[in-house]
């Protein structure tokens, strides 16, 4: 009889989660290091020594019985490559390290198919209360939605999953407890006199033209290529 491998137990550096690689199936155990992760994976192995057992390292549990963290940890796994630039972890996927952190902190081990409106509004208060601006709140809950919008075309939750959270809106300006952020002020234009003398004269000429015209620096780019 053939000698079986024993599958390692790993660090998923993304999301902090432990797991653990069987048939080619990323199978996710919670958080690394924790007594739960570490009995589930003696269990995995427990039952892969069992010769009656054959699909226990197919993957991970039923779409249905999913949890958090498992999707969070695949969708991570996802956007490293998706967002990488230059073969390197991108801005955007920074930021959706930043996004769903306190999902997996607060809701990591429950079932992904009851993330619902309700846990999504829960955890934007919770960042209200971290004293996040609206509109980076707008943004992270946006970020949010795009994982279980890909989770669900993946076949991983149901479509309804992401259905309902798509029914939770933006927080609206005046309408929240959550800060505004601080407006962004123009530079002031003795610094602009400063800094024109080490500029191209090409940059010398867009800038000048700004300040006449009050375009921004994608509207004067655009007349500047067409020109």
């Amino acid at each position: 009889m053939p000698r079986r491998s024993v599958p390692s137990y790993r660090l998923h550096k993304p999301s902090g989660q432990a797991r653990t690689i069987v048939r080619g199936k990323h199978i996710y155990l919670g958080k690394y290091n924790s007594p739960e992760s570490r009995r589930k994976y003696a269990h995995l192995l427990a039952e892969m020594s069992q010769p009656t057992t054959q699909d226990i390292a197919a993957g991970p549990n039923p779409r249905s019985l999913l949890l958090v963290s498992e999707i969070l940890a695949k969708y991570l796994d996802f956007a490293e490559v998706y967002y990488a630039d230059d073969g390197k972890p991108g801005k955007e996927f920074r930021a959706m390290i930043d996004a769903v952190a306190p999902v997996n902190e607060l809701y990591g081990d429950s079932p992904a198919d009851e993330f619902g409106p309700l846990k999504l509004k829960t955890l934007r208060q919770h960042l209200v209360e971290h004293g996040l601006c609206r509109t980076e709140i707008n943004k992270r809950v946006g970020r949010i939605k795009r994982v279980f919008k890909w989770a669900v075309s993946e076949e991983l939750i149901f479509p309804s999953t992401h259905e309902g959270l798509r029914s939770v809106t933006g927080l609206k300006f005046g309408r929240t407890t959550a800060r505004e952020s601080k407006p962004v002020k123009p530079v002031e234009e003795r610094l602009i006199d400063l800094t024109l003398p080490f500029m191209s004269p090409q940059v010398d000429a867009m800038v000048r033209l700004q300040l006449l015209t009050g375009m921004r620096p994608s509207e004067v780019s655009t007349k500047t290529r067409k020109a």
